[in-house]
């Protein structure tokens, strides 16, 4: 509802504007004349008042143009093609950008849509009353001819913005609510690596704002299609950047690439990437929390002694070097403290 009071009020503010420039009236009233004269571009459609006589003057000499109580000289007749531009600069703008806000467009078009019907209608009885006069029927055809050429044009505009603003979203298809989702999955992989140069640590709600991403699900699928050197970890309501630190830990060796099975690291049984818990000895398959990858059998694992997460051994002893603090509980942590967990199948 305050998206349609807004068109609507920008609209006719915009109206008033687009409309009323272009035909600048001039009011004159003297002792022995009282006439109006409506100025359109370099005509001028002449009413006498009093004798109720119509006639339509193109070449007026040095007439002087009057707008609310200021003369210009008739030079500045370009001042009435500057609305009209506008409007349709504005909606040719918007059909080769898509990504500019739609209530934009609505604003040109019901705008222009206004401007072309009210300025159609303002000029039909003038058209009429010069079409009585022979020595102008003929000369000015394509005057009013142009008149109603524009009014169509912004007409169209208008019926084409407001279907648009009442017609409701169509709604898209599996495949392509699919497709919309790797785009913008894509975009916020650019986006990151913007924001990864500017921050060590951002709240989660900010940087799901900045990449567009409505939730946490969302986040956590772009992170498994980023690679080392933009991985990130979530520590309670904060996005932490690895940065350096994951570059000078994670190798590639750890780095599992796309295999399909790895050895459990309590039972050596061979197991599926997506598997949280073991299928052989029903133990939950243990996560490095820095790098997110699963520890597999005979890789070393280390644990924090206060909230005992899990994480490679080498990896932990990493980050407790750079950041003397837990990845996960945020606790001041010494090397010397990390808790080495040994692989319970051994050769």
């Amino acid at each position: 509802m305050k998206k349609r009071l807004w068109l609507i009020i920008t609209s006719v503010l915009s109206l008033l504007v687009v409309c009323f420039i272009p035909y600048m009236i001039d009011i004159k009233s003297e002792t022995t004349s009282n006439h109006i004269d409506i100025i359109f571009f370099n005509g001028r459609y002449y009413h006498n008042v009093w004798g109720g006589t119509d006639s339509f003057v193109q070449n007026y000499g040095a007439y002087y143009w009057s707008y609310l109580g200021i003369n210009f000289d008739e030079s500045l007749v370009i001042v009435p093609l500057v609305g009209i531009s506008c409007v349709i600069i504005a909606g040719l703008i918007y059909l080769l950008k898509r990504n500019l806000s739609d209530v934009i467009a609505y604003i040109v078009a019901f705008t222009g849509g206004l401007t072309g019907f009210v300025g159609t209608l303002i000029f039909i009885p003038f058209g009429l009353s010069v079409r009585n006069h022979t020595s102008y029927s003929t000369n000015y055809n394509w005057f009013f001819g142009g008149v109603f050429v524009v009014g169509g044009i912004f007409l169209a505009y208008s019926i084409w913005g407001l279907a648009r603003f009442i017609k409701p979203p169509k709604k898209l298809s599996t495949t392509d609510e699919s497709r919309k989702r790797l785009i913008d999955l894509a975009e916020a992989r650019r986006s990151l690596a913007l924001i990864h140069e500017s921050y060590d640590t951002i709240p989660i709600h900010m940087l799901q704002q900045l990449l567009k991403l409505n939730t946490e699900e969302d986040l956590e699928t772009l992170r498994k299609l980023l690679p080392a050197e933009l991985q990130f970890t979530v520590v309670g309501s904060d996005v932490l950047f690895l940065k350096e630190t994951i570059s000078r830990m994670v190798d590639p060796v750890t780095l599992i690439k796309a295999t399909r099975k790895f050895p459990c690291f309590h039972c050596d049984f061979l197991i599926s990437l997506d598997e949280k818990i073991c299928s052989s000895c029903k133990k939950a398959v243990p996560h490095c929390s820095i790098c997110k990858l699963p520890i597999k059998n005979k890789e070393d694992m280390g644990q924090c002694p206060k909230c005992e997460t899990h994480c490679h051994l080498e990896h932990l002893k990493t980050w407790i070097e750079i950041r003397m603090k837990c990845p996960t509980c945020l606790r001041q942590l010494l090397p010397t403290e990390i808790q080495r967990i040994d692989s319970a199948v051994t050769d």
